[in-house]
């Protein structure tokens, strides 16, 4: 049967990759990787080309960032017909992160695990690689993490110690009532983290204005 690897090439710094990505990288005949729209580039992409086959075919698969469900299923189903159309023994799916955390991917894997036999290699999630590089633990002995995307409400914060906020609203008024919330309920450190352990790096206490796509919030009592 043939193989795909899905691999998380952790937050964009290539010499983060595991050995063990880089060894499915080595022997992949074709790579596919994720964009929102067409012709987009691809961070996941740039991450692991240093260790890709000259001959490695690579194909984007589109993703596209929509509430449409229709929109999306069709997307998804695109995709899956991309990946199953081509012919290899070997293959990959990059994404940056960690394949268990926000993955694109699993959209795609009820329509293809039956025909394609799948593996997956883990990477650095952004949530460690922020915290590294603002040289802070996430939780200690017997502390609470809570983990959500702030494409939806924040939800009840008692007992939790540390929070991490992945797709940090855009809109002001919705980033401020947020960030209010995490006051209120006795949150005294917030950290603003994008890009973290690349050249592109940002990082310090409180939020700025403007926002990275590839950026997150950590707040901590």
């Amino acid at each position: 049967m043939r193989r795909l690897c899905v691999i998380g090439v952790g937050p964009g710094a290539s010499d983060l990759l595991t050995l063990r990505a880089v060894h499915r990288l080595r022997e992949a005949q074709v790579v596919f990787y994720p964009v929102r729209a067409e012709g987009e580039g691809s961070i996941a992409l740039d991450t692991v080309l240093p260790f890709l086959p000259a001959d490695a075919l690579r194909v984007e698969l589109v993703f596209p960032m929509v509430k449409d469900d229709k929109v999306l299923q069709d997307a998804w189903e695109r995709a899956a017909k991309i990946v199953e159309a081509h012919s290899f023994e070997r293959a990959v799916f990059v994404t940056v992160g960690d394949p268990s955390l926000y993955c694109t991917y699993f959209y795609i894997h009820p329509l293809i695990e039956k025909n394609i036999d799948v593996e997956f290699v883990p990477g650095v999630i952004s949530v460690s690689a922020c915290c590294a590089s603002l040289g802070i633990p996430l939780v200690l002995g017997g502390e609470t993490l809570l983990v959500f995307s702030g494409a939806h409400n924040i939800g009840p914060l008692d007992g939790v110690d540390s929070v991490v906020v992945m797709k940090i609203p855009k809109d002001n008024d919705r980033l401020e009532k947020l960030i209010d919330s995490l006051k209120g309920a006795g949150f005294s450190k917030i950290y603003y983290a994008s890009r973290c352990q690349t050249d592109r790096e940002m990082k310090g206490e409180g939020v700025p204005r403007k926002l990275d796509y590839m950026s997150m919030i950590i707040a901590k009592k």
